[in-house]
């Protein structure tokens, strides 16, 4: 098959799903580059009810031109350590958890403070006055966000001494901390 970013024709072993005809010919004359909307048609092969709600939540991904089928696979097969789950940390959570990757581990010792809320998008009022601790909080609202993503929170601070521990058995490291030193620490580990 020639791929191209509106022509994405792949066989989906994993999920025996069959992508079906899909038309990404000229609207116009050659000369125009103006491209009419694929049409696209799946043809599902399974019964099984998690691979049928996988393919219903992340369609849009799996038809995007350089993610496709494999890609989620190995999203929905990665893990993430995101280190300070802040105004950057929430919001690489938020997005990662929704986009499937499978599991999030969030270090963070800090409290949600009203004064974080405008900017820390998976906090409200709520978690402020109760002074809930960020890591916590964030793995209860994105394990609502997306149950199938394992979700891992540790609230303590990242040291030498836990560093490799923290970082064990997962394949990226995000770096969101507001902190220097610890960011030294971090990246001498990694």
């Amino acid at each position: 098959f020639n791929l191209n970013p509106l022509c994405v024709m792949q066989t989906f072993e994993v999920y025996k799903l069959i992508f079906g005809h899909i038309d990404c010919t000229d609207q116009k004359s050659s000369t125009n580059k103006s491209i009419r909307k694929p049409q696209r048609s799946w043809l599902l092969i399974t019964h099984n009810p998690f691979i049928i709600n996988m393919i219903n939540r992340y369609q849009k991904q799996i038809i995007f031109y350089g993610l496709g089928p494999e890609g989620q696979d190995r999203l929905n097969a990665s893990s993430v350590l995101i280190a300070g789950v802040g105004a950057l940390g929430s919001t690489l959570a938020h997005m990662l958890v929704r986009a499937g990757v499978g599991c999030v581990r969030l270090v963070d010792r800090d409290q949600v403070d009203l004064s974080n809320l405008h900017r820390q998008i998976l906090y409200d009022e709520q978690d402020a006055a109760q002074k809930a601790f960020k890591a916590e909080a964030a793995g209860r609202k994105l394990q609502v966000a997306n149950s199938r993503v394992q979700i891992q929170t540790r609230v303590l601070d990242i040291s030498g001494d836990n560093v490799d521990e923290l970082m064990a058995d997962v394949d990226l490291v995000l770096d969101a901390l507001d902190n220097f030193d610890t960011r030294l620490i971090l990246n001498d580990a990694a």
